[in-house]
């Protein structure tokens, strides 16, 4: 992707086409100031793109800058032995861009601070929360969270402490459950909590608090009975999102009345905030996404399953990948997830079960498309 800078911007699908672009705008007198590349495209990879135009006199002087899905140390690597202006990970905001191309030519930015801190937010009511987690700093670091919100929090050191405390010491509005703990972990917590509540009919929100970054946890967490799911090092941000999310009905309804299934869909199809930051608010934008995202989609869609049918697992593996980069873009939870899901069952090479989790992919993008639908409706009005 390439911008000329106070004029116009051209796209390219391919490394080819960039090549081609850059050598008209050359022969034209019109350099580009500005190239974006994204990491991984079909055939030479932005890597091989970004090598191919510094090792070419003629297109000397455009400022190179990556766009990746991946934060890795040894890309960071190729990054720096290119001599890349720099790099943005994936999705990003258009004012995060701005800032970057600022930068790489050298501009001088003054950022200002947001005058609206996390912690300067306020909860809509006062919560007691069960937090589970072994690691004393992490305790700490969750309880002070919460005391700047104004919530009550009892401290659990373990899965087992922290179902104790759940049958003994309630009731709570949350439980922050950590996934690695000893004696008893989060997910076998969860599953004590929820068997439990069948007998009960009430239904207690779990938020999974992990450290995990590999491909398909975030999925597992949810599929193992837990709403939500934050990451550590706990960012304050996304803590109260959440808990403000995943709390909102407490004063306003019975508990009892809020099933797991029900409660889940409607707060993990996509983040709300999230997304209208991604686009910087602008509703034309998202608009203009949302067309260009249902135009490519079932096209993806319609190339995994025969990919799975070919048992094709490369074409399947890069379907996906360019399937999450678009679903990023919308923060959408769920569609994430399953896609982290069939991605786990390509990397394990369980072909079989890929059928499966196409259609539960399906069946998320529809939901996605339903919400993304009524936020237009909404915005628009």
């Amino acid at each position: 992707m390439s911008t000329r800078c106070h004029e116009t911007r051209h796209l390219a699908d391919t490394a080819a086409s960039a090549l081609a672009q850059m050598q008209e705008a050359k022969a034209s007198g019109k350099l580009f100031a500005f190239v974006l590349i994204d990491g991984r495209m079909p055939g030479t990879d932005g890597f091989a793109l970004a090598r191919q135009i510094t090792e070419t006199p003629a297109l000397a002087g455009a400022t190179l800058m990556m766009l990746t899905s991946s934060d890795q140390k040894e890309e960071r690597d190729r990054y720096q032995a290119l001599g890349l202006s720099g790099f943005m990970l994936k999705p990003v905001r258009p004012s995060e861009l701005l800032l970057a191309l600022l930068k790489a030519r050298g501009k001088v930015i003054k950022e200002t601070r947001k005058s609206k801190t996390p912690f300067a937010q306020k909860s809509r009511q006062k919560l007691r929360l069960l937090v589970a987690e072994d690691n004393a700093v992490n305790q700490k670091l969750a309880v002070r969270f919460l005391q700047k919100w104004g919530h009550e929090s009892l401290v659990a050191a373990n899965g087992k402490e922290a179902y104790e405390y759940f049958l003994n010491a309630g009731p709570f509005n949350a439980v922050l459950m950590d996934v690695e703990m000893p004696v008893m972990n989060g997910m076998e917590a969860t599953a004590a909590i929820r068997q439990h509540e069948q007998s009960t009919g009430t239904h207690i929100p779990i938020i999974a608090m992990t450290a995990h970054a590999m491909v398909g946890d975030k999925e597992q967490c949810l599929a193992s009975g837990m709403d939500g799911y934050v990451s550590k090092p706990l960012r304050a941000e996304e803590l109260f999102s959440t808990l403000e999310q995943l709390t909102q009905n407490d004063k306003e309804e019975d508990s009892q009345a809020q099933p797991a299934d029900i409660l889940v869909s409607a707060e993990e199809i996509f983040d709300r905030t999230e997304l209208l930051s991604l686009v910087d608010g602008d509703v034309s934008l998202l608009t203009e996404l949302t067309d260009l995202f249902w135009e490519s989609s079932p096209q993806l869609v319609a190339q995994m399953r025969m990919a799975v049918s070919d048992k094709d697992t490369t074409t399947l593996a890069y379907t996906v990948h360019t399937l999450k980069g678009s679903v990023g873009n919308f923060a959408a939870k769920r569609a994430l997830s399953a896609i982290a899901h069939l991605e786990k069952i390509g990397v394990q090479g369980n072909i079989e079960q890929a059928p499966l989790a196409v259609d539960m992919l399906e069946a998320e993008l529809a939901r996605l498309r339903e919400a993304l639908s009524s936020l237009k409706a909404e915005l628009a009005a």
